[in-house]
């Protein structure tokens, strides 16, 4: 089954050099996910993206609920005016993270944040909370686990076609939900080692060859990298690890 991913915004915390902030579009066969709604959702609203998903199933899965990963909930009925299908958000909920999708959807998109609330979205929002139990979504299995960073956040995985960790401490050792996929979108908030809540490339290729997994997409830049250190982060690949690095709006397919 053919896996294509495309990066919408791989920014952290703000837009910068024509990066929005994160959103990746996921399609696994005939199912559609959205990882994170962040700024770069905006990119939807190109003409062959919207011939594509205005009508097909979709999924937006959060890892959290920081501006940079919600914001672009409030573009969606601009994106999709005329969409009838349900559009299926799924996040952790209260206990798991320190708060619940349901309240984070609410406070975002309520007055005076938002002029629309989701329930008055031009099509019906369904949503989905979850803890470290997963679910699936029509039969493809989505698993979850905690990751260490500041209200929390969780590492996704779609299936056996992609795990996603942003947002982690990079004091982080391993990441066993990587183990056997084909791709792994990692958080490279610089070139080098980090400390404290955000990981840094060597940790998220240290993780990538633990986990036996060969081709890494590194995302949520810092503000700081400008486009020429993102670019020479396809220098840093190894004998075992393929560093892909993304270009807005171009898909990989894997």
């Amino acid at each position: 089954m053919e896996t294509i991913l495309t990066p919408l915004g791989t920014r952290g915390w703000m837009p910068r050099d024509g990066r929005q902030t994160m959103c990746t579009l996921v399609q696994v066969g005939a199912h559609t996910f959205l990882l994170d709604c962040g700024t770069g959702v905006s990119r939807l609203l190109d003409p062959e993206l919207q011939a594509q998903l205005q009508e097909s199933p979709l999924t937006i899965l959060f890892s959290h609920y920081h501006l940079d990963h919600l914001a672009g909930l409030a573009y969606l009925p601009g994106i999709f005016p005329e969409r009838k299908r349900p559009v299926r958000l799924a996040g952790p909920r209260e206990g798991f993270l320190s708060q619940g999708l349901r309240q984070a959807c609410e406070q975002l998109t309520a007055s005076p944040l938002s002029s629309r609330h989701y329930r008055e979205f031009p099509f019906p929002v369904e949503i989905q909370e979850f803890g470290p139990e997963g679910f699936q979504v029509d039969g493809i299995p989505i698993a979850v686990a905690l990751q260490d960073h500041p209200g929390g956040s969780v590492t996704l995985r779609i299936g056996d076609a992609v795990c996603y960790a942003t947002d982690l401490a990079a004091a982080t050792r391993e990441l066993p939900l990587a183990k056997g996929v084909e791709v792994l979108i990692h958080e490279a908030w610089s070139p080098q080692a980090q400390a404290g809540p955000h990981s840094g490339l060597l940790e998220a290729l240290d993780r990538t060859e633990k986990a036996g997994v060969s081709r890494l997409v590194p995302t949520h830049f810092s503000p700081w990298m400008d486009e020429a250190e993102i670019q020479s982060l396809a220098t840093y690949s190894t004998a075992t690890v393929k560093v892909l690095v993304p270009t807005e709006g171009f898909p990989f397919r894997f």
